[in-house]
């Protein structure tokens, strides 16, 4: 993670060609906005400003991604809702009717065998 400013979670990558369809893919942002590095540099506040208003924008080095920014309030569950990989729950789930399995072995015994008695 790179420094930001406060509140702005700066994520770098490495390599990538730009392209909207990348930018899309790696936030499950619908659209973002890319600029060069050097608009960034010059434009830093107004840029910023955006940001913490909700929107992500990818940053280029030399035509090759180099960072997206996004507002902190972005978790990943939250981008991959916007991107619609995963959905609401349909309802509520009442977890006391699964039925219970009952093992031969404690959870001790199973732990110590997985980490082969050290």
């Amino acid at each position: 993670m790179a420094r930001g400013a406060p509140g702005v979670r700066v994520t770098l990558s490495r390599s990538l060609n730009v392209d909207a369809t990348i930018a899309t893919v790696i936030e499950g942002i619908t659209h973002m906005d890319t600029i060069p590095h050097r608009e960034l540099r010059n434009h830093s506040s107004e840029i910023l400003a955006r940001v913490s208003r909700g929107e992500s924008i990818a940053v280029t080095n030399h035509g090759t991604l180099a960072a997206i920014i996004s507002p902190p309030t972005s978790s990943p569950l939250e981008r991959a809702r916007r991107a619609g990989r995963v959905r609401e729950p349909r309802g509520r789930v009442d977890l006391t009717t699964i039925r219970r399995v009952q093992l031969r072995e404690t959870s001790q015994e199973i732990l110590a065998d997985l980490r082969g008695d050290r």
